[in-house]
């Protein structure tokens, strides 16, 4: 004959919600401090990685720039030897097409400040 204490459970029993205790205000403290940490360096590096990206497109703005105020400055000679060379008065052009291609080169050196 089997006694009940022989009989083996075939499922555990419920268990009940387990519960955390925390005593003291200072792991609570340590935990508040850590997110303000946190926070605080996430905003730090944010602004620091956007004035990084803001100088660097200064630069290569002011880069851009310099390289069209360059190009400008090539075109300028040519343009001003065309154009000098087109409104000579001692040799006007005859031709309808050579009238627009001095108009068209007078218009170029002017737009290019030369």
């Amino acid at each position: 004959m089997t006694t009940p204490s022989d009989k083996v459970p075939l499922s555990k029993p419920p268990r009940g919600p387990i519960v955390i205790q925390i005593r003291g205000w200072y792991p609570i403290a340590m935990m508040g401090l850590v997110m303000i940490l946190i926070t605080a360096g996430n905003i730090i590096y944010t602004n620091h990685v956007d004035s990084e990206r803001v100088k660097a497109e200064r630069e290569a703005l002011a880069a851009v720039q310099q390289a069209e105020r360059e190009a400008d400055r090539r075109w300028c000679t040519l343009m001003t030897l065309l154009d000098n060379a087109y409104n000579n008065p001692a040799t006007p052009p005859v031709s309808e097409l050579g009238r627009a291609v001095a108009k068209a080169v007078h218009d170029i050196r002017v737009d290019l400040g030369c």
